[in-house]
């Protein structure tokens, strides 16, 4: 920008033009060009730096009227060298919006045998006579609760790009981008009626009904709650070995301790979070034990950000939630 006005403080408006009408010359044709193109550029820069659709701090930041983002060169499954199948966990990466309890699930989902054959069933490409995909057809699942019972009946989606301004990153192998989460992303925010309704904060097991047509849970791990629907271990372990998909929300608020831990004096003992984000939803990808105590192996949907092992003992210090799911 401090080049763009160095240029155009250099033509001195009316008395360029002057100097050369009294020559009895026309107008430099060169400083005219470079007048226009100095305040095209001053426009293009101005326009940029107040762009709504970047301004992702505002609170009243509507996402629904930025849907004009392009994925060049889009693969709907596309298999990294280090994946072990085209559909992975790493494929998800969450972006502005703020739709963790949806694409924590779906990692979860990336995670497993089970749920990358779901994945890859739920998500139909769309093909002109050419063949080239035009669109995607996406199964989610409308869920009707009465009492003692949850029902499902299956609707399709259909969505094409472009995405939302922030929407979940389309992970790179070459020129080539993978974009089956924006897929789902897209197809949930329609469903629901727009990206601003699918970034407002939500109950992962909503989602996890939603994207499989299969009943989930949501137990509270704030206090008195967790004693009367306590979450244990063992559960946790059952739940990873019967292939649930397990979820844990973080505390709007974490700080710098734990509620349990005290030192003589009765006062709150400083320990870390663990890399832990306030109010975010991680899947648990399994469990470690180490010198008899069990850890809790995260996943985190921004990609590269997976926060260190959790002990289980833990739990309730930095979590206010655990949702739990499955696949049929």
């Amino acid at each position: 920008m401090a080049g763009s006005v160095r240029e155009v403080s250099a033509y001195r408006g009316a008395s360029d033009w002057a100097e050369g009408v009294a020559s009895g010359a026309p107008p430099d044709p060169d400083v005219a060009a470079r007048q226009e193109r100095d305040a095209a550029h001053a426009r293009l820069q101005a326009h940029a730096a107040g762009d709504p659709c970047q301004d992702f701090g505002r609170t009243d930041h509507d996402f629904d009227s930025c849907v004009h983002a392009v994925v060049q060169e889009p693969v709907l499954f596309l298999r990294q060298a280090d994946d072990v199948d085209p559909i992975d966990s790493r494929d998800v990466n969450q972006g502005q919006l703020s739709d963790c309890n949806l694409l924590a699930p779906l990692a979860a989902m990336a995670g497993t045998p089970e749920g990358r054959d779901f994945l890859r069933n739920a998500i139909v490409e769309n093909k002109n006579s050419n063949g080239d995909v035009v669109s995607y057809t996406v199964t989610l699942h409308a869920s009707q609760e009465r009492p003692g019972m949850v029902t499902f009946r299956k609707v399709t989606v259909t969505v094409d790009g472009p995405y939302i301004v922030g929407h979940a990153g389309a992970r790179a192998n070459g020129s080539e981008r993978e974009v089956w989460p924006l897929v789902m992303e897209k197809a949930c925010a329609k469903y629901l009626g727009g990206y601003n309704k699918l970034g407002r904060p939500g109950d992962p097991s909503v989602a996890m009904k939603l994207v499989t047509g299969r009943n989930a849970t949501s137990t509270s791990l704030d206090w008195p709650r967790r004693w009367v629907t306590p979450y244990s271990e063992a559960r946790l372990k059952d739940d990873i070995t019967n292939g649930k998909l397990v979820v844990l929300t973080t505390k709007a608020d974490l700080g710098e301790t734990s509620e349990l831990a005290t030192v003589g004096s009765g006062s709150p003992a400083s320990r870390p979070a663990h890399g832990l984000t306030p109010g975010h939803a991680y899947f648990v990808k399994g469990v470690e034990q180490r010198a008899g105590k069990t850890f809790i192996a995260l996943g985190n949907p921004w990609h590269d950000s997976d926060p260190e092992l959790v002990p289980f003992d833990e739990l309730t210090d930095w979590f206010a939630g655990v949702s739990r799911g499955s696949l049929p």
